[in-house]
């Protein structure tokens, strides 16, 4: 029966009529719009009013799935309108390979342009050193009064050329002169000598005529007095005095043989004087042309000129006799010829500063820095090296022994890391790389093996050793791609042969590298092998080339030149942070491909974890094979500067349009981006 509440709602337990009740502590309100009753009655009623709803549920499906065949039948009768369009419309490749072309163009323009202002700073450079030369030129002209012959330079250096063989031969003539003046001073002495002497000749003849004089005076009164014995003794003093006379003729005579003698012996002695003058002179500068040839041997710059020549440098220091001077000098120039033509030494002399810039510029990069000297008119070049000035034979031989000390050095080294670690880490890390990309290419060839097109076009990717690899390649990969990864002694020794022959080939190709990149080219395994393409024709796998790329349809080359760019975005991204995005940017991309192999295509992109922004007309990039797509809509009007964005975002079952403001500003166009991001849109 019914109960009634207490008026004034009191005890532990009631219900009031509004709904509101209460039992113990807990307390509330309900109530419904119709009374339900318990019994077969009115459950048949309910059940009549649940047939009548459903009914109306019923008729209402039907209507909406009319209204859906209906819509259906409509977007089909668009989409095929819009397939005829399609089909009719112009085709766009020509335009964009024209867009491609023209950028392309520009890019080049812009690389000629970075090229010509580069080349204009150097013309600006080089002009500047012109002017500068040009200045000092100038200024050093006009200080020797040479600047009405700048014009003329040619002429001033034969003008050189003659006062140099001027000036060669004053010296013999002043010589010449000096030795004339000296014999015409002696000539002067004697011609003095000569007329004192005849001075005193002349007294002792007038002495003698007055003795005569008074001899004949005796004579004759001896006469008178004594007789015929006074006779007898003049005539025999007659002729004792005759014989006198002849004896001081012959002494005259002899007498001036001997002044003439004399003067011919001071001639003599001064014509010695003057040729052991000129034969000191003579033997000063041989001696100095022998210490000079001796010196230039020591720079050791002969065996710079010739091989031939390199020994005449042992003993130079010591001092070299005229005869070894002169037969180096005949034999130097028997190496190195008489010599060219004015021509070919002014082009020498031009040449020489332009090979030591280059032999400066090959030496800086190594941190030594080539000095230029001048010694006895020859330009010597030095560098230092390991605290000393080194000739470029000496700096060849030092380096040579620094060479052949360091390929001591790294043979040792060679064998330890070989031993120590290359056969044993660097062989299972080749292992793990080459098994890890064997499972890589397996893993891309499951996914496209589950993906082929409607046509029937199956790819695969084959990744095997080069044709042309080094020897030993093919025993050497299958030892490294063995499934536990050891090997015994015999295949260690054979690997370790193997890598140390990639080392030393290596070495010999590029002698001037450094030990971690002699490593680093003799061990990249991706040099071994070679990546290519195959596809499955008439039963048989046939590796893709030109032609066999040429026997497919539109949409078949695109997927056969798309998908290998996908795999390889993937392997490259294979190092990258798990976190970090694997962004690939995609135009067009699936132009003249149906609508089947693009969801593949978009659902490889997924499997293959790539992040991807794409343009197109008409592609919305809605397939269920992706997890998720953000797409923006680019809508332009004419008169108006201003871009249209409505973002939609595709959750993998349904296209939702998102009003949310852009993040960022759209260039103006048509076309869709979208990405496969690893929160489902992005």
């Amino acid at each position: 029966g019914e109960r009634t509440p207490a008026a004034d709602e009191s005890g532990p337990v009631w219900v009031a009529a509004d709904g509101r009740w209460q039992a113990g502590p807990a307390h509330g309100r309900w109530a419904k719009p119709a009374a339900a009753h318990i019994g077969e009655g009115a459950r048949e009623a309910a059940r009549a009013r649940r047939l009548e709803a459903l009914a109306a549920d019923i008729a209402r499906a039907e209507q909406a799935m009319a209204d859906l065949d209906a819509e259906l039948a409509e977007v089909d009768r668009r989409e095929a309108t819009a397939r005829d369009e399609a089909a009719a419309a112009p085709d766009d490749a020509p335009l964009h390979r024209a867009l491609a072309d023209i950028d392309a163009a520009w890019q080049a323009v812009d690389g000629l342009r970075a090229r010509l202002g580069e080349a204009e700073q150097r013309v600006a450079v080089r002009r500047r050193e012109l002017d500068d030369a040009t200045a000092e030129r100038d200024t050093t002209a006009a200080d020797l009064g040479l600047t009405d012959r700048l014009d003329d330079l040619s002429a001033l250096l034969a003008a050189v050329a003659g006062y140099r063989q001027a000036v060669a031969g004053l010296w013999p003539t002043l010589r010449g002169h000096l030795a004339a003046r000296r014999s015409a001073d002696d000539a002067a002495a004697l011609a003095a000598d000569a007329a004192a002497a005849e001075q005193r000749r002349a007294a002792s003849r007038q002495d003698a005529h007055e003795r005569a004089q008074a001899a004949a005076s005796e004579r004759d009164t001896l006469e008178a007095t004594v007789g015929a014995a006074v006779s007898e003794v003049l005539a025999r003093l007659a002729d004792v005095r005759a014989h006198a006379e002849a004896v001081r003729a012959e002494t005259d005579t002899r007498r001036e043989e001997r002044t003439e003698a004399t003067a011919a012996t001071k001639v003599a002695q001064t014509q010695i004087a003057t040729h052991r003058e000129q034969l000191a002179a003579d033997e000063d500068r041989r001696t100095g042309a022998v210490d000079a040839l001796a010196a230039f041997a020591v720079t050791g710059l002969l065996a710079v000129a010739g091989d031939a020549l390199a020994e005449l440098a042992e003993g130079a220091g010591e001092g070299w006799s005229a005869d070894r001077a002169v037969r180096a000098a005949r034999r130097i120039r028997d190496e190195l010829g008489e010599g060219d033509d004015d021509a070919a030494w002014q082009r020498t002399q031009r040449d020489i500063h332009r090979h030591i810039q280059a032999l400066t510029d090959t030496l800086l990069p190594h941190g030594y820095e080539p000095a230029t000297t001048v010694e006895d008119g020859v330009l010597v070049v030095t560098v230092p090296f390991q605290g000393r000035q080194c000739s470029m034979e000496a700096l060849h031989r030092a380096l040579s022994e620094e060479v052949a000390h360091r390929r001591s050095l790294l043979d040792a080294r060679e064998r330890e890391v070989l031993e120590n670690h290359l056969i044993g880490e660097v062989s299972t890390h080749l292992h793990e790389l080459l098994r890890g990309g064997e499972r890589l290419v397996a893993e891309m060839n499951a996914e496209l093996a589950d993906r082929p097109m409607s046509t029937g076009l199956v790819l695969r990717f084959a990744w095997r050793p080069v044709d042309d690899g080094p020897a030993g390649l093919a025993d050497a990969r299958t030892r490294l791609l063995a499934t536990d990864g050891t090997w015994s002694a015999g295949e260690r020794s054979a690997l370790g042969a193997f890598l140390k022959d990639q080392i030393d080939a290596v070495r010999t190709a590029n002698d001037t590298g450094t030990w971690p990149e002699h490593l680093a080219a003799a061990l990249d395994y991706r040099a071994w092998h070679t990546f290519a393409v195959e596809r499955r024709q008439e039963g048989q796998w046939k590796r893709l080339t030109r032609r066999t790329h040429g026997t497919g349809s539109g949409g078949e080359k695109a997927i056969a030149l798309t998908v290998p760019q996908f795999a390889a975005a993937a392997a490259h991204y294979r190092s990258a942070d798990a976190a970090a995005p694997r962004l690939i940017l995609l135009d067009e991309a699936f132009v003249g491909v149906d609508a089947d192999m693009r969801a593949k295509c978009m659902g490889l992109l997924a499997a293959f974890d790539l992040d991807f922004v794409m343009t197109s007309e008409r592609e919305w990039g809605c397939y269920a094979t992706l997890p998720g797509v953000a797409i923006y809509q680019l809508a332009t009007r004419p008169g108006i500067d201003a871009v249209g964005v409505t973002r939609w975002v595709w959750n993998g079952r349904e296209r939702v349009r998102d009003d949310r403001p852009a993040p960022a500003a759209a260039p103006p166009g048509n076309g869709v981006a979208a990405g496969n991001g690893a929160d489902g849109a992005w």
